[in-house]
């Protein structure tokens, strides 16, 4: 049993409460299976796959990237930097560019470009963009 708070159903109309980390109630949550796929088919159509981002998808499917993005986890022990330095203990689960791939397309694959981060923290960095 969680120990977080449980919320209401995102279910227009529905009284049942969601478990966390769940959106939706038991009853509903096919619907938040489907919104998913349908946030991620939006995202393929309109962001990752157009034109002017084929070489950055090229480049995050890539062999080097690969390597490097493990090698940057290796350097940090899998571990969030920026939690680190406040003290917690996270899992990384994410390796950031410093600098955007989009405005230096050199530093792509430079180890002092890269930091490990957790999900939560990565977030943060491009909320503020």
């Amino acid at each position: 049993m969680s120990s977080r708070s449980k919320k209401p159903c995102r279910k227009m109309g529905c009284p049942n409460l969601a478990e966390y980390p769940n959106k939706y109630c038991k009853d509903h949550s096919a619907e938040e299976e489907r919104d998913r796929a349908d946030r991620n088919r939006f995202y393929d159509r309109y962001t990752r796959n157009d034109e002017d981002s084929k070489q950055f998808t090229d480049f995050y499917n890539s062999t080097r990237w690969k390597k490097a993005r493990s090698m940057r986890l290796q350097i940090d022990n899998g571990l969030c930097q920026v939690c680190k330095g406040r003290g917690l203990i996270t899992i990384a689960d994410t390796v950031h560019h410093i600098v955007e791939v989009k405005e230096d397309w050199e530093k792509r694959l430079e180890m002092e470009n890269l930091v490990s981060l957790c999900r939560a923290c990565h977030n943060e960095i491009h909320k503020n963009k």
